[in-house]
C-alpha cells in the first residue's frame, strides 16, 4: 500500500513540475495552472492523511 502512495505522490509533484514548465513557456494560461496546483494540493492532503491514519 505504501508503494502506491508513495508513487502517487510522485505523479502529483512531477505533474505540477510539467505544469509549471508548460505556464513559464507560454502555452497554459494561469488559471488552469492554479487550477492544477488546488487539485493536487487536495490530492496530495487526502494521501497525507490516508498515510496518518
Amino acid at each position: 500500500m505504501l508503494y502506491i502512495q508513495m508513487t502517487t505522490i510522485i505523479a502529483m509533484i512531477l505533474t505540477v513540475f510539467f505544469s509549471y514548465d508548460e505556464y513559464k513557456k507560454g502555452t497554459m494560461k494561469l488559471r488552469n495552472f492554479k487550477t492544477i496546483c488546488v487539485c493536487e494540493g487536495i490530492a496530495l492532503l487526502g494521501l497525507i492523511c490516508l498515510i496518518l491514519t
